[in-house]
Formats: C-alpha cells, sequence, structure tokens
C-alpha cells in the first residue's frame, strides 16, 4: 500500500476514535446544545443491541424515538460518566468499524452505580455531513452500586425504566 494511503487510514482510524470518545462526552454533558450535537451524531436510523445487558432484542430505531428516552435516562441521574478506552478501528473501503471499553458512572445524590463492558459501533463513513453512527452494540458487565452508598432513591416519575433498573439492583 502505498504511503500516502497508509497516511489516510491512519487519518480516518483517527477520525473515528475521536468520533467515538466525543460522542460519549457529549452524551454526558449538561451544557447547552450539547444533547443536540449529541443526537446528530446518529443516523436517522440505528440498530441498537443491549441484548446481552438487559435481555432486550437487537432493534432498528429510529433516532428521534431513540434519542428523547436515552435523554431520560441521562437526565434522571445528577451525573453520568462514561469513560471509552482503547478504541480499536477497522477500515474497509468507506465503512468504519469500532470496538471499545467502556466504564461508565451514574450518580443520584450519594449512590453511585458502575460498569464496563465493550461498545462495538459502525460509524458511516463521511457523507458531506460528518459521520453518523448506524450500529450500536453494548455488552456490559451488571453494575455495583457504590457499597458506601445509602439507600436507593429512584426518581420513577423522571424516568419508570430507571426507577425498574434500580429496584432491580437492590
Amino acid at each position: 500500500m502505498p504511503l500516502e494511503d497508509r497516511l489516510q487510514a491512519a487519518l480516518d482510524r483517527q477520525e473515528v476514535a475521536e468520533f467515538i470518545v466525543t460522542n460519549s462526552m457529549l452524551g454526558d454533558s449538561r451544557k447547552p446544545g450539547d444533547w443536540e450535537r449529541y443526537r446528530r451524531r446518529y443516523a436517522e436510523r440505528i440498530t441498537i443491541d443491549y441484548s446481552s445487558t438487559l435481555k432486550d432484542e437487537v432493534r432498528s430505531i429510529d433516532r428521534e424515538t431513540l434519542m428523547p428516552y436515552w435523554k431520560s435516562l441521562v437526565d434522571a441521574f445528577d451525573v453520568t460518566q462514561h469513560r471509552v478506552t482503547n478504541v480499536v478501528v477497522t477500515l474497509d473501503g468507506d465503512t468504519a468499524k469500532s470496538r471499545a471499553y467502556v466504564v461508565s458512572n451514574h450518580r443520584i445524590g450519594q449512590d453511585v452505580w458502575s460498569c464496563g463492558g465493550i461498545y462495538d459501533g459502525r460509524p458511516r463513513a463521511r457523507c458531506g455531513r460528518g459521520r453518523r453512527l448506524e450500529d450500536h452494540r453494548a455488552r456490559l458487565l451488571p453494575a455495583v452500586r457504590n457499597r458506601r452508598s445509602r439507600r436507593v432513591r429512584a426518581r420513577p416519575r423522571q424516568c419508570p425504566a430507571l426507577a425498574a433498573q434500580v429496584r432491580r439492583l437492590r
């Protein structure tokens, strides 16, 4: 492979890795406008796979349906933090695949839940509007509550799904 092609491939892999890490940071951010930037980074229709974690089906869902649901989950916590590391990017023409470790913390008051696992993704190749994530697969270990925390107090009115998750963690 000519040097110019190898350099372009290295730049493309770095671009995808930055896309994946920045995506997690935008999802956690509470700054005005960041959630909209996060939302726009997903394809109009995305395949979501949390089957190994939530025993849910793999599904293809419209971004406009998924994003309000995810926002309600994030907003139910006082703070979230998703640390993404060890990003590996594979290129095949205009297609990119990524795999990364993720460790996340979710806090309500003094209660903190931590979990970790692997995120697999498929950012669509550049299309004039930047990359868009088409597939998102999470293989996460069960969440662990910080042992020093007090009794869990979920906010069921803000997020019934979160309350159900928290009850299962007790």
